[in-house]
């Protein structure tokens, strides 16, 4: 199943109240930390950070970041792009997915890798509907901010935040630029809620996939596999390495790639400097 059959199964009560809560985390290396919590679909509370520059002289770009199975909102790769982003004058957020973070239910035990981890959730379509419309209300979130140009979102995920992901902007239009690391379709035939049966619906909205050649939970042909069935424009960019390698050059690779298609209109909207 997929997009064409399954359009209206990620609708929510926009109207609903996100009644966040805030908390300042400080600033460091002209990077301003808060933490907040809002409300998510059925009043899910959903954790995350909001990071921006420590002085905006215009609302910037903001950008949805999601981690992978068994990580949380401080997952390496979400570290990385924030720090380079956020110096970079973006307005990030990253949030915990359910069974995550601060989240109380563990989906993965201390022995379950990632891979492993995904094939189980995978078979449960609720935690992907529940996730995808937890992350539509974190766009929601990011668009109220006044720190934050509304019209200018952009999401990048990895791994499960990367599947997921591909739902998430196949059935909402706000993220005009779309990065996908470490991710791909090992199966031809779409089993539940595949990521691979929403890709091809991000188009015509430009898709970056960033992958590793020693990936040892999507191989290649699971690449582009998932590649193949996106629409343009997307560009596809290896990278030596395993699952987990390159999280900084990731990083940088999302910026060139936000640079390119939401670029931060004047560096003058940045005054500290950076």
């Amino acid at each position: 199943m997929g997009y064409d059959l399954l359009p209206n199964l990620f609708e929510y009560e926009r109207n609903a109240p996100l009644h966040a809560e805030e908390r300042s985390l400080g600033v460091r290396d002209g990077l301003r930390w808060t933490h907040i919590a809002f409300r998510g679909g059925d009043d899910r509370i959903v954790p995350g950070i909001f990071v921006v520059p420590e002085e905006l002289a215009a609302p910037a770009p903001g950008i949805l970041l999601q981690h992978g199975a068994g990580t949380s909102k401080y997952a390496r790769f979400v570290m990385a792009c924030i720090e380079t982003l956020g110096r970079n004058g973006y307005a990030c957020l990253a949030t915990d997915a359910i069974g995550h973070g601060e989240r109380d239910d563990v989906v993965a035990s201390d022995d379950e890798d990632e891979a492993d981890a995904w094939r189980r959730l995978r078979g449960s379509p609720e935690f992907i509907v529940h996730n995808v419309i937890d992350f539509r209300r974190a766009l929601d979130y990011l668009s109220i901010r006044p720190e934050v140009d509304a019209s200018r979102l952009a999401y990048a995920g990895s791994s499960m935040g990367a599947m997921m992901g591909a739902v998430l902007c196949a059935v909402d239009q706000r993220p005009q630029v779309v990065i996908l690391r470490c991710s791909g379709a090992r199966e031809t035939q779409h089993q539940g809620l595949d990521h691979l049966g929403f890709v091809g619906a991000i188009a015509p909205r430009p898709l970056l996939m960033l992958n590793n050649t020693e990936d040892e939970i999507f191989d290649r042909t699971a690449v582009l596999r998932l590649y193949a069935a996106a629409g343009e424009p997307k560009e596809l960019r290896w990278f030596p390495g395993d699952h987990r390698a390159n999280h900084d050059l990731h990083a940088a690779e999302c910026l060139e790639w936000l640079e390119r298609w939401l670029p931060v209109h004047s560096r003058s909207h940045i005054t500290n400097g950076l």
